[in-house]
Formats: structure tokens, sequence, C-alpha cells
């Protein structure tokens, strides 16, 4: 788990996986695409395998803790 990631991250992760039209901030979107979080798809960004992974472990993180 990155622990360098901020919770506005986070927080604009998990918007792009609940939603597939994710209008970010490009400050955020430049962090999350240079850790390969997420990739470029025309005008907007879609979330990498390695972007859900960061969620599913911090989302098992707060479960088990």
């Amino acid at each position: 788990m990155d622990r360098t990631l901020l919770v506005e991250d986070v927080t604009w992760l998990r918007a792009m996986r609940d939603t597939k039209h994710t209008n970010m901030p490009l400050h955020v979107a430049m962090k999350l695409r240079l850790r390969g979080y997420v990739v470029p798809n025309g005008q907007t960004y879609t979330l990498t395998l390695k972007g859900r992974d960061e969620l599913v472990d911090r989302e098992r993180e707060s479960l088990f803790g």
C-alpha cells in the first residue's frame, strides 16, 4: 500500500472506480498517472489494475486493521 497518497488522491481513485466520467483536477490526475494508478483515455482517465489493487488494499486494511 502506498502511504504517500493523500486522502484526496484516494477519494479520486474511489470516484473513478464508482463512475466512468470523473473530472479530477489536473494536479491529482498527473500524480496518479505518474504512479501508474490511472492512464489517459481520450479526455478522461481510466483506473489501472494497480489503482484497483491500491483501493482493495486500503479497504482490506480498514476492515482488518
